[in-house]
């Protein structure tokens, strides 16, 4: 993810990243021809909030914090439910065997249903990467997890959601919008 308050940049640094072969996100903040810019680039563009919450959440019951155990579950789950491949899964193995984030699987009658993480920075814990498995939806999995990861929470919670999918959930359960921006994405 990259933020930048001029346009000029956009051109050098879409061209090196074009050149490594990868993949980029943009936020962009209010700035006059930014956008625009982006547009050239990018193939999606949506609204986005940060967002942030104190204290504890009702809830939880389904969700569980991701063991040794319960890795290839979580693993499985989010390579389903992000469309990963083998490697982003072994970072996301490294990332959790490094004690940088935690992660937490939703379970329904049983079954793996969703997956998200929690990464304590100093002062804010970042919310991150939470999904429900299409089949599962609208059972009140993504509160679940949301709660799970709130009442271990160290820090007060802060995340970045979009503004058509998790932003009104967020919302609803007391997270307040700190800013809105767009996002852009190759």
């Amino acid at each position: 993810m990259f933020w930048c308050e001029s346009p000029d940049v956009v051109e050098p640094v879409v061209a090196d990243y074009r050149a490594r072969g990868l993949p980029f996100k943009w936020s962009c903040p209010p700035v006059p021809g930014l956008a625009i810019a982006l547009r050239r680039h990018c193939s999606q563009e949506w609204l986005a909030r940060a967002m942030r919450r104190s204290g504890r959440l009702s809830g939880g019951e389904r969700t569980f914090e991701v063991t040794e155990t319960t890795l290839p579950l979580f693993l499985a789950c989010s390579e389903a439910g992000w469309a990963h491949d083998k490697q982003q899964s072994a970072d996301l193995a490294a990332a959790w065997r490094a004690g940088t984030h935690r992660f937490f699987l939703a379970l329904d009658d049983g079954q793996p249903a969703g997956t998200a993480a929690l990464a304590e920075l100093p002062g804010l814990s970042y919310l991150l990467g939470a999904q429900v498995l299409p089949g599962f939806r609208g059972r009140g999995l993504y509160r679940d997890l949301l709660a799970a990861r709130a009442n271990v929470a160290l820090n007060p919670l802060g995340t970045l959601s979009r503004e058509s999918t998790s932003a009104p959930i967020l919302e609803a359960l007391g997270f307040e919008t700190v800013v809105r921006y767009r996002m852009f994405q190759s």
